[in-house]
């Protein structure tokens, strides 16, 4: 799912560093990847035992989000699913965090 001439990343290229956020599908993590400290989220999908509808609904936003090239939106790496049926979705790290954190007041 990622861009033409694009390398692929992959899991083996990353630590895991720990949870950023918990949703009702996902979970998403703070990735470093080895070869440059360099800093990204991953969300993850647990496909298994989800019905038809809500798996397809997470395989298409991946495939949105890997379309979009906005300012304003957080950009897309990579996205797969791996040998444990989860999709992965590897995308920029928000150091501030989402939108909901940025307006508390």
């Amino acid at each position: 799912m990622s861009g033409p001439g694009a390398q692929r990343m992959r899991m083996e290229d990353f630590d895991i560093q720990g949870e950023i956020s918990k949703g009702s599908f996902g979970i998403v993590y703070k990735l470093v990847r080895k070869s440059d400290g360099r800093v990204f989220a991953l969300k993850q999908v647990k496909l298994a035992g989800m019905k038809r509808v809500d798996r397809q609904e997470a395989i298409d936003e991946a495939r949105v989000l890997a379309q979009l090239s906005h300012p304003n939106v957080t950009r897309h790496y990579e996205s797969f699913i791996d040998k444990d049926d989860k999709l992965n979705i590897i995308m920029e790290y928000a150091s501030k965090g989402n939108v909901a954190v940025m307006i508390k007041v």
